[in-house]
């Protein structure tokens, strides 16, 4: 069967879509249900697009005169002989059909957009309109007006939304209506006033009435913060701040703050951020600044403060950056300022050129760069840095961190972590030198015996040390050891360990001397040996200056040219090398010691697992394997070895994968000195370390200093403007720190250890910097011996003005007896008094006997003794209460007589 013509085929689908489009439009069928119809009574089918398209523009008759006007033109082309491109020219493209102009200009509506209500859009209208009509007739209740519709135009405002914004407006006039009706009626309650009927209904009566009565339901607020709906909680607080009868504040902000305030708090937070006395302020202290800028101001309560400060950590995101808790010491804090770490370099770059360990000439560097100053090679391996470490011997667990972390059953009961606390622990002291190389360390170990010793045991598991030295060829050192009660070094610890260093090191005496000296090659043969460490506790105490054997083994070991140079106090993270080589150390050790406590622990379990069998053979077990079932799992001396060197090789050498080999390597500890600035010389880097604090007016213009100076300017002027506008500026009184120059220390050692006696504080290793680090002389022994000359004549002084004041009290005492007795005579004699005599007297004769024994007031107990040792003064004991009369005139003379008199009456009086 041949195909149908196109023209009839067209028209045949229009006939199709008008059918199905009437059975949508006056039947009210589903489209789909209308397409199926149409399609399953016509072997053409259309589609569900093509009556989509169609919905719109098509209506009653719509077809017959689409199908009218197509076979006009039709006919007009073939008696006009159009072509198709003059037949497409009188045709119009709607919703994908070519129509013939004639049919659109009478039928309009067909190129009209077709919309329709969303689902959604039609509830509200339904939900409105129903809410109007049943709406009761109060002429006090407000209503929406009816509902506008329009379509959806630029020109013209969204209907729906001119809908709700009535709405809107009309329940808000409701709500505040409601609500001051409701204040009053509770204020009314709280006061007893029964005017209105309604007071006597409870407060939930009253807002359930009240929400009826102003169509209060707040249906569509759920989950909003504007319920319209009044809740009793809400009405008490209200009325209970004096808020009755006045409309409802409304929730939010309610003003503008000041865009100045803001960035005054963002700039105070940082100014503060540079105070040592404040430090980082946390969110407590953010809040109470806050506050506190608002108190007693018009500006108190007057906007929420919560989002103010979410307005300020939005705006100065850049400059306020939320950070993790950083603990810092304020000492060294107050220590590490950009110009003592300058001036601590300095001091120290005058050592090194001044004994040989560089040149004053520039240094030309493999990669191009040239350094002021040139660090002589050879001499490096004389430079030592030298600091402790403490190993403890448990396993005590984190506190807090997600390492503290543990995983328990919640159903059963909590039984916390046990852990094993010893009493021993163990001081490493290790060194390296600049070549680079590493020193033999040294171990200190803890005792609580009377004499500490060191046992076999303890030693079998510590390492070897391989160099060179002062030795011609490579040698095997093995590790120092001690025994101290604290486990910790003290000073003649110290001193011990220099000269044992020396001994082992450097074992010809030669090779050491204060001034360099060289072989006709050019080689060193001989020089000084640098220590440079930190002055803390161990190496400095309150007798260190006292005892002559420091004064003579200073002064050996810098004529012997063995020099000791003190870091800046309170700074080793910033200057010391060792402590740089310390932290991934001290971690590794920390993983190794769980290592050697979980082999404990299987040890321990394998021991109890076999004394339990033994029990339940019925064996016999001791008490002490009965202990040991008990006891917890703990770690001993022995196994610090084996913490940090591990299984030695068969050379008593540190294994391969110990932390001691891992991290004391030559190419770590010459990177640690490139980092800090030593090798090759380059101090800049530890004047501008992360840790150093740079202070204003300090030497050197840095990019801190030139922010910090920008910051408080802009600090300064917004003060100024915030308290033109009405805030509190007192809080914002931060000021940034302002250094108070390089430290003027004498020029001679002599007048350096004076100035060091003057402070008082000659084991403080701050004041020793600041009076005698310009160089280590200070070792050679003027200080010690001027500051045990002056603290000797301190003591002499302390001691005789206390007993000046001792002997001016027993006068005192003496003389009130005196006068006592004169007046009363006889009565006025009892023991309290004859004991404040007889201290007087004692005192000021101050017998010693043959066998060279003291007299003493407590040898006369009772009233007798006292009144026998008071005859026996070396002359009448008021003689010395009696003042010095002898070039008085004849009054005097005449009252000789009466004086003698009185004396023979005193004295038989207390000879009884």
């Amino acid at each position: 069967m041949a195909d149908p013509p196109p023209d009839v085929e067209r028209s045949h689908k229009l006939a199709l879509l008008s059918s199905a489009t009437k059975r949508v439009v006056r039947n009210g069928l589903p489209p789909r249900e209308a397409l199926a119809i149409v399609n399953a009574r016509s072997d053409q089918k259309i589609t569900n697009a093509e009556l989509s398209r169609a919905l719109g523009p098509l209506v009653e008759n719509d077809a017959a005169d689409l199908h009218k006007a197509e076979i006009e033109l039709r006919e007009e082309a073939e008696k006009e002989g159009l072509d198709a491109a003059a037949i497409a020219a009188r045709t119009v493209d709607v919703h994908g059909l070519s129509i013939p102009k004639s049919f659109v200009q009478s039928h309009p509506h067909w190129t009209a957009s077709y919309e329709r209500l969303s689902h959604f859009q039609s509830k509200v209208a339904a939900n409105v309109e129903k809410k109007r009509e049943t709406s009761a007739a109060n002429p006090a209740v407000l209503t929406a007006p009816p509902s506008i519709k329009t379509r959806k135009t630029g020109k013209q405002k969204n209907a729906q939304w001119q809908n709700e914004n009535a709405k809107r407006h009309c329940t808000e006039q409701n709500y505040k209506n409601a609500w001051k009706e409701a204040t009053t009626l509770f204020h009314q309650k709280k006061e007893g006033d029964t005017t209105d009927p309604r007071v006597k209904l409870t407060q939930e009566q009253i807002v359930d009435a009240l929400n009826e009565k102003w169509h209060l339901d707040g249906e569509g607020k759920e989950n909003s913060r504007e319920k319209y709906m009044l809740a009793v909680s809400t009405l008490r607080r209200a009325v209970k701040k004096g808020n009755f009868g006045v409309s409802p504040k409304k929730k939010g902000k309610g003003v503008q703050v000041s865009c100045e305030w803001k960035q005054l708090v963002a700039v105070h937070i940082n100014v503060t951020q540079e105070v040592s006395t404040l430090g980082e302020p946390d969110i407590a202290t953010i809040r109470a600044t806050l506050r506190a800028s608002l108190r007693g101001t018009e500006h108190d309560e007057a906007f929420n403060l919560k989002n103010a400060w979410e307005d300020i950590r939005r705006l100065n995101a850049d400059i306020l950056v939320p950070m993790g808790h950083l603990a810092a010491d304020d000492v060294r804090w107050t220590w590490c300022t950009h110009d003592n770490v300058k001036q601590h370099t300095n001091s120290y770059l005058e050592v090194l050129i001044k004994y040989g360990f560089a040149r004053n000439e520039p240094e030309h560097l493999d990669d191009g760069t040239i350094r002021p100053i040139t660090i002589v090679k050879e001499m490096c391996v004389r430079s030592n840095h030298m600091d402790e470490t403490h190993h403890p011997l448990d396993n005590e667990h984190d506190k807090g961190g997600p390492r503290a972390t543990t995983y328990v059953h919640p159903l059963l009961g909590r039984s916390g972590s046990r852990s094993t606390r010893s009493y021993h622990h163990v001081t490493a002291v290790c060194s390296v030198n600049l070549s680079p190389g590493v020193n033999p360390p040294m171990f200190i170990f803890s005792s609580k015996a009377k004499n500490p010793q060191v046992k076999s045991s303890w030693v079998e598991t510590l390492a070897d040390t391989r160099g060179i030295w002062g030795h011609n060829k490579c040698v095997q050192l093995p590790p120092f050891v001690a025994a101290r009660p604290e486990g910790s070094m003290d000073n003649a610890l110290f001193m011990n360990y220099i000269d044992a260093m020396q001994d082992a090191c450097w074992p010809d005496p030669d090779t050491v001397s204060l001034e360099i000296k060289r072989d006709e090659h050019g080689r060193i043969t001989s020089g000084p040996v640098l220590w440079t460490l930190d002055f803390g506790q161990g190496r400095v105490s309150a007798n260190t200056f006292e005892t002559p054997e420091w004064d003579r083994w200073a002064r050996d070991k810098y004529n012997k040219g063995i020099l000791i140079m003190p870091l800046l106090p309170n700074s080793t993270a910033v200057t010391a090398l060792m402590d740089y080589l310390f932290g991934p150390y001290k971690g590794a050790c920390r993983d190794r010691s769980q290592v050697i406590f979980a082999d404990h622990v299987l040890a321990n379990c394998e021991k109890v697992n076999a004394i339990k069998a033994k029990m339940s053979r019925g064996e016999e077990v001791t008490n002490e394997e009965k202990r040991a079932i008990k006891q917890a799992v703990k770690m001993d001396p022995s196994d610090v070895g084996r913490i940090v060197f591990g299984e030695l090789t068969e050379d008593r050498l540190p294994h391969p994968e110990s932390p001691y080999a891992i991290h004391f390597t030559k190419d770590k500890i010459e990177h640690g000195a490139k980092e800090l600035g030593y090798v090759p010389w380059e101090p800049e880097r530890l004047w501008n370390h992360p840790k150093v604090r740079h202070e204003l007016g300090q030497e050197d213009e840095t990019p801190q200093v030139r922010r910090m100076r920008e910051m408080i300017e802009q600090y300064d002027s917004l003060k100024s403007i915030v308290a033109d506008q009405g805030f509190n500026i007192s809080i914002f009184n931060s000021s940034l720190p302002t250094t108070s120059g390089p430290v003027e220390r004498a020029p001679t050692d002599e007048l350096q250890a004076e100035a060091l006696a003057k402070t008082g504080r000659t084991a403080s290793a701050g004041a020793i910097w600041l009076s005698t680090s310009r160089s280590p002389q200070w070792l050679g022994g003027a200080a010690s011996s001027w500051i045990q000359r002056e603290k000797m004549k301190a003591d002499k002084d302390e001691k005789d003005a206390q007993k000046k004041n001792e002997e001016e009290k027993l006068l005192e005492a003496a003389e009130q007896v005196y006068a006592k007795f004169k007046d009363k005579g006889e009565k006025g004699r009892n023991n309290t008094d004859l004991k404040a005599l007889i201290k007087f007297v004692v005192a000021l004769e101050a017998r010693v006997d043959a066998d060279g024994n003291k007299d003493r007031p407590s040898k006369y107990t009772n009233h007798a003794q006292m009144l026998q040792r008071l005859s026996e003064c070396q002359q009448p004991w008021h003689k010395y209460l009696q003042s010095d009369e002898s070039d008085s005139d004849s009054s005097e003379e005449e009252g000789s007589q009466d004086d003698s008199e009185s004396e023979k009456e005193s004295d038989s009086d207390f000879e009884g």
